[in-house]
């Protein structure tokens, strides 16, 4: 959406890729993200700005401060996660106080990631803070393509299988609400914890119910084809997906932590806690038609309201052009 830029998407070769290709994004491809690695891409494109999505990839460019000063080249770091690591002295929070040093500028996506940081005192001068936003055309005409062979769920999760976003979570509040009814879930994304799930899925008896489907480039046929999506993290920044949901008209069922927390109010959704009030606020809403479609309507409103797209872009042209 930030024209005027030649932009290039560096990462290590896999699924992103034909994802980048449909978005007709340019990619570059690394062997891995390390600090030499980022050092020999630097070196060989020449950029005018260099953009570290996220803690490592900020590090790795902290590291590449001086070559990046012969170059003339304007170092941004952006963080789209309010990591809870990044609370207290760690490795992580004092690797990042210090990397931080080297930006012209760090982009948040909520005002709590720099708010909540340890060392918040490196970063508050020099943070600009620009919301996500998503392309609602893109991502209607991806969800008009079917959703899954024509299934729907009752239920589906949404993310990489890791601590942060908690699919154990979600599954053992699928296995609650089956207690009481029959209901069917999805789950897409993969990551390091899809062998815990998929053990805690047997040890509960929920194979049948629960799908797995994977990574998916085109997971909003999924989102909406399901009648909620539940978001169990444990900590976000300002998380796409749940904009995504909302514009789709699919109601939020959420942590009470930042980013979701400035997303979900009683209009387009529910928070809970522990996957038996997950269960149970779900459960809620599929129960009840009229419930149900109230809170459709209010989702998609509330992300007519929230989805900035003129602010967005202005946000981040501003900060390139400095």
């Amino acid at each position: 959406m930030v024209d005027g830029f030649d932009h290039y998407y560096v990462s290590p070769d896999g699924p992103i890729v034909d994802y980048l290709v449909q978005r007709g994004v340019q990619h570059v491809s690394i062997p891995k993200l390390t600090p030499w690695h980022v050092r020999a891409i630097i070196s060989r494109n020449r950029p005018d700005i260099v953009q570290g999505h996220d803690v490592i990839a900020s590090v790795c460019l902290a590291v590449n401060l001086p070559l990046c000063r012969r170059g003339r080249i304007r170092m941004i770091s952006d963080l789209h996660n309010n990591d809870e690591r990044m609370h207290k002295v760690g490795l992580r929070s004092i690797l990042y106080g210090v990397a931080s040093l080297a930006f012209d500028d760090i982009v948040v996506v909520s005002d709590p990631v720099v708010d909540e940081y340890i060392f918040k005192g490196l970063i508050k001068k020099k943070s600009i803070t620009i919301v996500n936003v998503i392309d609602p055309a893109y991502v209607l005409e991806k969800s008009r393509m079917g959703g899954g062979d024509g299934r729907r769920w009752n239920v589906a999760f949404v993310g990489r299988m890791t601590y942060q976003k908690d699919p154990v979570k979600f599954v053992e509040a699928v296995g609650a609400m089956n207690r009481d009814r029959r209901v069917t879930a999805v789950m897409v994304g993969s990551g390091e914890l899809e062998g815990v799930v998929r053990g805690r899925i047997s040890e509960l008896g929920l194979e049948g119910t629960i799908d797995m489907v994977g990574f998916q480039s085109n997971p909003y046929r999924f989102i909406s084809a399901s009648d909620i999506l539940m978001m169990p993290s444990r900590y976000e920044g300002y998380p796409m997906v749940a904009l995504e949901s909302m514009m789709l008209g699919v109601p939020l069922v959420g942590s009470r932590v930042a980013g979701l927390g400035t997303l979900i109010d009683d209009s387009c959704g529910r928070f809970a806690d522990d996957a038996e009030s997950f269960a149970r606020m779900a459960g809620e809403i599929i129960s009840d038609k009229k419930i149900l479609e109230l809170l459709a309507a209010g989702a998609r409103k509330k992300s007519a309201t929230v989805n900035d797209i003129g602010s967005f872009v202005d946000g981040l042209k501003d900060v390139y052009r400095r």
